[in-house]
């Protein structure tokens, strides 16, 4: 077949393997040997012909040899070629949130009928969501290189109430909200059975509320902060690393960092890892703490749990958005009755002098000396008990 899969017929020539064998041959590779000024193409699952004209042909008790669109020079050798049932990947696979851009491949050996340069599939995949034919849209799907029969296309949902479907050629965008249900259906035009079928992929859209988790209990001053946070639906693009923007402030900087990054541990995890530095100074980059504080992490989530409800009360995304918080301490924890060392008391004099004993008529203090075994100032009250 031609470019435009249109049947074409072309000569080649055979060519001996060596002096009077009497074995002539030619290699032709589909999609790359040109012959008669056509490159070799063959369809899937169709039958295909080659014709050797013999003009010598052996026929008895002929006086003449036939000419070659005599058919008794025609030997033939017919063909037919395979076919697959294509597959359809979808990226993420399971669920996705309300504004994810979704990555659609389809693999498809069978369309891939020119090697030498990549290719597209055009008004054979369809995307939908079930809210009916208003939210559904053609998706054409781009051949990832020359001979790879791997198509790609991209679906970028948007959150909207009202159904529609926008865009056209290898990216369309479809309105959802979560519960919705969305469709990728591709049709194969000839299967492994050699007849059309139909292979249909689907994703649900949720939203879910973020699990915000630092890697210790507490913290020293000048040590990291590691943060993760598990968001699926902050999983945006399939192609790249999401990043998140969050918030962080302490006791004694309550200004804080207000864009600190959290960076998607891969494509489609919907994990995140925060690093925060912190200082016992003004630094830069840093968080100025000091023991005992609290520091707090803040994360605004555009789809939380109940995004939808959310949406429906309040009409705008911005309004629909809920802020979450995690907190920890810095300085080790320390039991209360430990937070102090108090030494036995002692009598002393005018001076400070210890004294063995008190003598009747002369003055004495009673002291004890406390050691602070935190970094952090303490209010104490010290109550003594004589008893005579």
């Amino acid at each position: 077949t031609d470019e435009n899969n249109n049947i074409v017929n072309a000569s080649f020539e055979l060519v001996e393997t060596e002096k009077n064998s009497g074995i002539f041959s030619k290699k032709l590779d589909v999609g790359k040997t040109i012959t008669d000024g056509q490159i070799v193409r063959v369809r899937a699952d169709t039958e295909f012909r080659i014709r050797y004209y013999d003009l010598t042909p052996n026929l008895p008790g002929a006086t003449a040899w036939p000419a070659a669109t005599n058919t008794q020079t025609h030997f033939e050798l017919t063909f037919r070629t395979t076919a697959v049932t294509g597959s359809v990947v979808l990226e993420p696979e399971e669920s996705v949130g309300p504004a994810t851009r979704i990555k659609v491949t389809i693999i498809d050996s069978d369309m891939n009928t020119n090697p030498t340069a990549p290719q597209s599939i055009a008004n054979r995949v369809t995307v939908a969501s079930d809210r009916g034919a208003a939210s559904r849209g053609d998706l054409t799907v781009d051949e990832t290189g020359p001979d790879t029969g791997i198509f790609e296309g991209k679906v970028r949902l948007n959150p909207n109430r009202q159904a529609g479907a926008a865009g056209s050629g290898t990216e369309v965008t479809i309105n959802v909200l979560p519960g919705d249900t969305i469709s990728v259906r591709y049709e194969d035009e000839s299967g492994e059975d050699g007849r059309k079928t139909f292979i249909t992929k689907t994703l649900k859209v949720n939203s879910w509320d973020p699990e915000i988790d630092f890697d210790k209990t507490s913290y020293r001053p000048g040590e990291t902060i590691v943060l993760t946070i598990i968001d699926p639906d902050a999983n945006r693009d399939a192609d790249t690393n999401d990043i998140l923007t969050l918030r962080a402030v302490s006791t004694s900087d309550p200004v804080g960092l207000p864009n600190v990054q959290a960076i998607e541990t891969d494509k489609n995890s919907g994990t995140f890892v925060a690093r925060i530095q912190t200082s016992l100074g003004v630094a830069t980059g840093a968080l100025m703490v000091r023991d005992g504080d609290l520091v707090t992490i803040e994360y605004e989530d555009d789809f939380p749990s109940d995004f939808r409800a959310r949406f429906d009360a309040f009409g705008t995304l911005d309004a629909a958005r809920k802020r979450f918080q995690a907190t920890t301490t810095i300085g080790v924890l320390v039991a209360p009755t430990e937070r102090t060392t108090v030494a036995t008391p002692k009598l002393t004099d005018q001076a400070g002098n210890v004294l063995e004993q008190a003598s009747v008529d002369v003055p004495v203090s009673i002291a004890s000396s406390i050691k602070n075994n935190t970094q952090q100032a303490q209010k104490f009250v010290y109550i003594v008990q004589v008893k005579d």
